[in-house]
């Protein structure tokens, strides 16, 4: 069992982490721009918003449900959004949110930066895709052990291998990494289709080594653009995985959230 306020405490104070959270924004408002263009969701969940909730103004018209089980994080919410009565902020983990919800459904469910957090990611999407419309959506960013920073660190002898477990990782409690191939494994294992699967923001160092550059001026926000840019051209060893997925078969899916 993970200590949440250990973890929210170390989190808040992650050297490189709100710039990398600047990136992530971008990207995922361009993938669930494109994953939307032709139909508009009309309620949607996001899982773990964190400082960066994205839904509520991407969709300001639509009723938006943010869980997060973070008390810190979830107070920040709370406040942030108090005036939005289409908004609402709830203090639960995926579970307890996903066993108390029925028969409330969702036809876009967001996820940035939470899989690779969770104890048990399978069993818990698993949960989560109950509450998934037979034609919605699930976008998904995550961290990509396949990143350039993870595969520099093993042919230095830094790691063992692209999969082993960072300092990071250990001090902030988490179990699971995940490449573009094994959050696919994943997703497709649960009954989802992949719809879209892209890496993103080019790490060439840690986070530790990246802030030091921007603090001492080596990296510029000029060059951390270029980074940005850079990924489609370094896909799929960009530092973080971007997903949409959908149910693969709509019709079996109706009868599993009944």
């Amino acid at each position: 069992m993970r200590n949440i306020s250990d973890w929210d405490e170390k989190f808040k104070s992650l050297p490189f982490e709100r710039i990398q959270e600047k990136y992530r924004v971008i990207k995922s408002t361009e993938v669930l721009n494109r994953t939307t263009s032709e139909k508009q969701p009309s309620r949607i969940l996001e899982v773990g918003p964190g400082l960066n909730s994205i839904c509520p103004d991407l969709f300001p018209s639509k009723e938006v449900v943010l869980i997060e089980p973070a008390r810190t994080l979830y107070e920040y919410n709370k406040e942030k959004f108090f005036d939005r009565s289409n908004v609402t902020v709830l203090e639960k983990t995926i579970i307890n949110f996903a066993n108390n919800s029925k028969p409330l459904v969702f036809d876009l469910i967001v996820m940035n930066g939470v899989i690779h957090e969770l104890d048990n990611p399978r069993a818990e999407l698993s949960k989560l895709m109950q509450l998934l419309e037979p034609r919605g959506t699930i976008v998904i960013s995550v961290p990509n052990n396949q990143s350039i920073h993870r595969l520099m660190g093993v042919a230095l002898g830094i790691l063992a291998s692209p999969e082993s477990k960072t300092d990071m990782e250990i001090n902030l409690q988490q179990s699971h990494n995940f490449s573009p191939g094994t959050l696919t494994d994943l997703i497709v294992d649960l009954g989802l289709s992949v719809r879209l699967l892209e890496t993103s923001f080019v790490k060439p160092h840690t986070h530790l080594k990246m802030q030091e550059w921007v603090d001492e001026g080596v990296l510029k926000e000029k060059d951390l653009d270029k980074l940005f840019e850079l990924s489609k051209i370094f896909d799929p060893f960009g530092s973080e995985i971007f997903m949409a997925a959908r149910p693969a078969n709509p019709a079996t899916w109706a009868q599993r959230i009944m």
